[in-house]
């Protein structure tokens, strides 16, 4: 029997920008704020615009096919250290989030 894959972040991106299909999120998330560089700003605002969808949400999706692809050329021992940082990062995130949560409670 075959092996089914999920479609990569790229593909999920492209077909919605083509109309051809859709995705959500559910789950954390956590404000980042950052600023982008004007040669990069107008074509973000031009993708949203085609997906039709939120910038954030257009910003998450150029993150992760940005991610995926660095790692994909990284040598497999430094992604295991990244992900293991990337581990370490999120559970002191979560765990400051907790806090945050139980003291305005």
């Amino acid at each position: 029997m075959g092996d089914l894959k999920e479609p990569s972040a790229l593909k999920l991106f492209v077909h919605e920008l083509n109309k051809t299909g859709s995705s959500s999120y559910t789950g954390m998330t956590f404000a980042v704020h950052t600023r982008l560089q004007v040669d990069l700003y107008p074509m973000v605002e031009a993708l949203t615009k085609q997906a039709g969808t939120s910038r954030n949400k257009v910003m998450n999706q150029l993150v992760e096919i940005g991610i995926n692809t660095t790692l994909a050329s990284l040598p497999k021992e430094l992604v295991s250290q990244l992900h293991r940082s990337a581990d370490q990062i999120l559970h002191s995130a979560m765990q400051e989030a907790a806090a945050a949560e139980a003291e305005s409670s």
